[in-house]
């Protein structure tokens, strides 16, 4: 068992012994497995999809009803945090307006659900089920579940920028031969942080559901595609990156996901100054909402490796309050539905002396540089 198990563990007793209390919770997951978004050229598997491109599977729909499953053992059985049916006061559900989202949500919260006892006796009626509410914002104006919008041109603008810098450009450069290997075995230009991604997307679906593979889609190949994607992809959206360069665009980190956390930290005040309304906040996104969060928490690395965040990753906000009213932040990590949750506090920038909980205030203060005035007026800029 890892230090940070042990230490989750020992958290997990000292707090139901010393009576800290559980005020709320915001979690932010990841969708089910999926069908490739994209294609390429030369893909001998294009074919053998029986749904379109970026539908919830059903081995998608279980893990996310295996992750809710994981909820309702934690907040219903052994926290008593929330109510084991469906309670509209109690939580709030909203997704990206994407149907594997949006699926995702369902299918996770009819397992959080599963005993309900509300619901009508009408014959047919599917035992312990009831509808659940899950909302939805277009995709052009939901800077929340979308990691900033897009409809927020300064956010192409400064990727386009960012691309263009002397350590990204010299990055490419350094890998052209694999690159070139790449378009002449896929049939398609693979020379930009783009095009890497979507070749990188098509074969881990393909390698996800066990498909042969095309014979120059070896592991090693398939590992140095993994790496190149994830940092020109961490490094593209706004973060330092060892192997290409040591600079942070804040401003890009904020768009990205600001608004995401200043709703997090809107809705956990409101339970400090007594306003707050739902104890349950879920949000039904992608992984590139999780990862955007995580670059401005710093703890990309430090928590994923050179992974992506998994289908049906759950990435969760707990806020507490001990026996002295002081309130305090604890993260949990689940990799994919087949792991169990993890403490991962201190892996946040501003949190790193804090292994059990990090004091809101100190949360607040920390990452409130993040958070953009005006999002909109920000997004405006050209300049």
């Amino acid at each position: 068992m890892g230090l940070l198990s042990t230490l989750f563990i020992l958290f997990e007793v000292s707090s139901l012994i010393f009576c800290d209390e559980l005020m709320q919770v915001n979690l932010l997951y990841r969708h089910g497995d999926r069908t490739p978004i994209y294609t390429y050229k030369d893909d001998p598997n294009v074919n053998k999809w029986d749904l379109p491109a970026g539908a919830l599977t059903t081995i998608g729909m279980e893990q996310q009803f295996l992750q809710g499953q994981r909820l309702k053992k934690r907040y219903v059985g052994q926290l008593n945090f929330i109510n084991g049916s469906y309670n509209p006061r109690e939580l709030y559900a909203r997704s990206a307006d994407t149907s594997r989202c949006i699926q995702s949500a369902g299918a996770n919260l009819a397992a959080l659900y599963s005993g309900s006892v509300v619901h009508p006796n009408t014959p047919g009626w599917p035992s312990n089920w009831m509808p659940y509410p899950i909302h939805t914002y277009p995709s052009d104006s939901d800077t929340l579940c979308e990691e900033g919008s897009s409809s927020c041109q300064r956010i192409g603008l400064l990727e386009s920028r960012r691309q263009r810098e002397t350590p990204y450009v010299q990055y490419l450069i350094k890998n052209q031969d694999f690159l070139n290997q790449l378009t002449q075995w896929s049939g398609g230009t693979v020379n930009d942080a783009g095009s890497i991604n979507r070749l990188w997307d098509t074969l881990y679906c393909q390698r996800a559901h066990n498909m042969t593979m095309p014979s120059w889609a070896t592991n090693d190949v398939w590992n140095q595609l993994n790496e190149m994607f994830i940092y020109t992809d961490d490094y593209k959206d706004g973060l330092a990156v060892q192997q290409i360069g040591p600079n942070d665009n804040k401003e890009l980190l904020s768009l990205r996901s600001g608004e995401l956390l200043k709703q997090f930290i809107s809705s956990m005040s409101d339970v400090v100054s007594n306003n707050g309304y739902w104890k349950f906040h879920v949000y039904s996104a992608h992984d590139s909402t999780i990862k955007a969060l995580m670059r401005i928490y710093h703890n990309v690395k430090s928590v994923l490796g050179t992974n992506n965040p998994g289908y049906a990753s759950h990435l969760v906000h707990e806020l507490w309050k001990d026996t002295k009213g002081n309130y305090y932040i604890q993260v949990l990590f689940s990799d994919n539905a087949y792991t169990e949750y993890r403490q991962i506090t201190s892996t946040l920038d501003g949190c790193s002396s804090f292994p059990n909980g990090c004091p809101f205030n100190n949360f607040t203060t920390y990452y409130s540089s993040y958070i953009q005035a005006d999002f909109w007026k920000q997004c405006a800029l050209t300049s």
